[in-house]
């Protein structure tokens, strides 16, 4: 009696946790670098160290998008699992704008406005 109760707890526990798993929405997970990347940006130099002070940074990378056929430069941080969208980034040098956890800097606003835009749309 007691191996069978132990067998359906196990059951309830794995069936529990796939239904969990299953439902986990990729809002709640936060974006990541492959979102960026499926919008086409090409990843050039990993700047994480230089962002080290950042709280909750996950990684942060240089390169290039391509906006109207041209090739733009895109500084991305990522952050984990935290919500930065509409948090003002003062802290930023450059035009910027952020999308649930990932932070954009550009050097023309209508880049960033465009990289936002497309990962909303792909997401």
């Amino acid at each position: 009696m007691t191996n069978k109760i132990r067998l359906i707890l196990h059951v309830i526990c794995i069936s529990i946790a796939i239904l969990v798993l299953g439902c986990s929405s990729p809002e709640e997970q936060g974006l990541a670098l492959k979102n960026v990347q499926d919008i086409g940006f090409e990843t050039e130099e990993d700047i994480t160290k230089q962002y080290w002070k950042f709280q909750d940074l996950s990684e942060a990378w240089n390169g290039n998008v391509s906006v109207n056929g041209e090739s733009k430069y895109l500084g991305i941080l990522i952050f984990k699992g935290t919500t930065i969208e509409g948090y003002p980034l003062t802290n930023i040098p450059m035009k910027s704008a952020s999308i649930q956890n990932i932070a954009v800097a550009c050097e023309e606003q209508e880049v960033c406005d465009y990289v936002v835009e497309q990962i909303n749309l792909n997401k």
